[in-house]
């Protein structure tokens, strides 16, 4: 659904500015409104919390952090999508009079993914940007898990009553075609809670099958969705019944390409998913993953995305995507947990504080985090496909906010959307 307008009282707007000349006007926005990434909290010398979300040393120069006041992005790659009805000569010698060189394309969005030189990249774009035959071209960002871990002395999944989920089972406890995509660092595939549940794994960093977790946030959103209930063994996920396909999407810094999530969204839908959970967050919007979303909304399939752990208002995508379900945190009093992202943009809230979850290796632990909200309502929407598998998008959006339970002001309101899930009422 197009954000544009809420239909309850207030007006909201989500920017769209998807071509390069505007995405550079929203960049020198976020520049001044979204600093100090990386936040270390000190009290009486010792470390009592820290932001996993981005304290990440980005080694490989192509990879590089472009600057604590930038988005970051893989510096020497562009993602560039022609016009319709453009020759494949055109666009070949479009790309060879730019010095781009291809590296891949992705298929069903027809976004070509192309080298750069890491000098020329500003020139370039501005050059491409006034092309006639260029729909839009627009660096290769990159996202960041957006998780808080947390003490591991949590030792219960308080969240599940509080979203109501063992009455949700009693209407339904999914199936196992019912299939949830989680896009991450991977999982850990030999994992007790999650394995017999892997089905179509895919590596999108290097390009193979070998799905394995290489940061350990994967494995943590995963059990979160849909690890292995009622086996008498570790955790419950919201997705009961449910099988996993389990993408990586990401080097081992734990951050991901806007094209790598492209591909995986792509890659989800096209392999039966109705519910694609990503738990990563960028400053910047993009064609590209906009053009992925509109893709799997249309075929029925949501995107169900964390809001980010910044605390602020300020959009981060692409939970801020028209037709993205972007999910706030909540904690265990039903509060806006305190690094929740918020804003009109939100749609729904979901328990991210203190959530027991699968870790890498076999074990468990407890997380924080909008990245554990998202799985939360990614889990419930497989159950939703599952009772009902002719669902629309459109409609399992719907019936996702309005049977919410209504939290903060009366009806929407920018730090739960439309409410916090309840799995028993959708």
């Amino acid at each position: 659904m197009k954000k544009t307008k809420r239909p309850i009282d207030k007006a909201v707007k989500k920017s769209r500015s998807w071509i390069w000349k505007k995405t550079a006007l929203m960049q020198k926005k976020q520049i001044s409104t979204s600093k100090g990434f990386v936040m270390v909290a000190f009290v009486a010398g010792i470390i009592t919390s820290f932001v996993w979300m981005v304290n990440l040393n980005l080694q490989n120069s192509s990879w590089a952090d472009s600057g604590s006041k930038s988005p970051k992005l893989v510096e020497d790659e562009l993602l560039v999508k022609f016009k319709d009805g453009v020759s494949k000569d055109k666009k070949d010698k479009i790309l060879k009079d730019n010095e781009l060189k291809e590296k891949k394309e992705i298929d069903k969005i027809k976004v070509k993914v192309v080298s750069v030189s890491k000098e020329k990249r500003e020139k370039v774009l501005e050059k491409l940007s006034k092309n006639s035959e260029v729909e839009y071209a627009e660096p290769n960002y990159l996202a960041e898990p957006t998780d808080i871990p947390n003490d591991p002395s949590y030792s219960s999944q308080w969240h599940l009553p509080k979203i109501s989920a063992p009455a949700g089972w009693d209407i339904s406890k999914g199936v196992e075609s019912g299939l949830v995509t989680v896009c991450d660092t991977g999982v850990d595939s030999d994992h007790p809670d999650l394995a017999s549940k892997f089905v179509y794994g895919y590596n999108f960093y290097d390009g193979n099958s070998d799905y394995e977790d290489v940061y350990g946030h994967g494995t943590m959103t995963t059990g979160a969705a849909a690890a292995i209930t009622n086996n008498a063994l570790g955790v419950a996920g919201v997705a009961w019944n449910n099988n996993i396909i389990p993408v990586r999407v990401t080097a081992t810094t734990g951050s991901a390409t806007y094209s790598a999530l492209t591909s995986c969204i792509i890659y989800g839908t096209d392999h039966g998913s109705r519910a694609i959970n990503i738990s990563f967050a960028g400053t910047s919007s993009s064609s590209t993953i906009q053009s992925a979303i509109n893709y799997a909304y249309g075929k029925g399939t949501l995107v169900l995305v964390s809001a980010g752990n910044s605390n602020t208002s300020v959009p981060y995508y692409p939970a801020a995507c028209d037709n993205a379900i972007a999910i706030s945190a909540t904690t265990s009093t039903d509060a806006r947990a305190s690094y929740s992202n918020y804003g009109d943009w939100v749609d729904i809230a979901a328990p991210g504080s203190g959530i027991y979850t699968t870790s890498r290796g076999g074990g468990y632990t407890s997380a924080s985090g909008t990245s554990l909200s998202a799985p939360l309502v990614s889990g419930l929407v497989a159950l939703m496909a599952s009772v009902n598998p002719n669902l629309s998008a459109a409609e399992m959006e719907k019936i996702l906010k309005e049977n919410s339970d209504d939290l903060g002001d009366v009806g929407f309101d920018q730090y739960f959307g439309y409410g916090r899930i309840n799995v028993e009422k959708s």
